[in-house]
């Protein structure tokens, strides 16, 4: 008996899944992706970090290849075995300091060799257009974001595994018990 040809989507998925089941192999692929020709990729977003910039279910294009890492920018990069779409705060010694849109906290410093590329354009509903500006957070979520991304910062200069460490414990406490919420409300 014959089985039915396999379709070329089902066949990325399946190596997309297999490559996603490893850290190391996901890592690996982020850096030769970024070290490989340019290209655009397609992919969907999946979360609310990015709030209304790159909404859940949002179809984005990223530019592969040697990128530049600058701030402001929304890079795709790899971080504990998921794809995440995130802006640059910081960019320093082979690090970055990433934050969502819609988020409180920094991300957890990445090394720059797990970014994939950056976003460049979102699908709307008349085509492809390029990202809008972070929204303005209120002046108190701001000045917390600014005072941690500063100690993180600062500790990345520092002791990169330090700072890995310091953001991690806040997102983590942040998760569990919304701390940001009752010490700003």
């Amino acid at each position: 008996m014959l089985s039915a040809p396999v379709r070329d989507a089902d066949r990325l998925r399946e190596i997309g899944e297999f490559i996603r089941a490893d850290p190391q192999r996901a890592l690996a692929a982020a850096q030769r992706l970024r070290r490989g020709a340019p290209a655009l990729l397609e992919s969907d977003v999946r979360g609310v970090s990015m709030g209304s910039v790159l909404p859940d279910g949002a179809r984005i294009r990223i530019a592969s290849g040697e990128v530049p890492l600058e701030p402001g920018a929304v890079v795709a990069f790899m971080a504990g075995g998921r794809t995440v779409v995130h802006r640059i705060r910081r960019s320093r010694r082979g690090w970055l300091i990433t934050q969502g849109d819609a988020m409180r906290l920094p991300d957890v410093p990445v090394p720059c060799d797990a970014v994939l590329g950056q976003v460049v354009a979102i699908r709307g509903d008349d085509g492809w257009r390029p990202l809008a500006a972070p929204p303005r957070l209120p002046r108190r979520e701001r000045a917390l974001s600014w005072l941690v991304f500063a100690a993180g910062a600062v500790l990345l200069e520092l002791h990169p595994p330090l700072a890995r460490w310091f953001l991690d414990k806040l997102t983590r406490a942040e998760r569990e018990h919304a701390w940001t919420s009752s010490l700003l409300y």
